[in-house]
């Protein structure tokens, strides 16, 4: 089932669903989350990494992407997950702060 709702309907959406309907995704980028880029993926210029942080994200996130699906046939990840492929000698106080950096732009 898809279905759009509009902003006043969000909290009777769930009285709406029919039995059985086990997740709930909602798209809110761009709609409740703005982001001040032209391209989602823009926002990666403010990482901070040598050469700069476009290319370099967005190629750990397709990798993380990937070995999860791989490993546990997972369709979504988190940005732990792209910060683990992206920097995979990190610590995880490491992974969890470029996380949160990238939270923040």
């Amino acid at each position: 089932m898809q279905l759009s709702v509009r902003g006043h309907e969000i909290a009777g959406l769930l009285d709406r669903a029919p039995a059985g309907v086990e997740v709930l995704s909602l798209d809110c980028f761009d709609t409740l989350i703005w982001r001040d880029v032209h391209a989602p993926h823009d926002v990666f210029a403010g990482i901070d990494l040598p050469g700069g942080g476009v290319e370099p994200r967005s190629w750990a996130e397709q990798m993380a992407r990937r070995v999860a699906y791989n490993r546990r046939g997972a369709l979504e990840i988190g940005l732990a997950d792209v910060y683990r492929a992206l920097l995979p000698q990190a610590d995880a106080e490491t992974v969890t702060a470029r996380a949160a950096a990238e939270l923040a732009l």
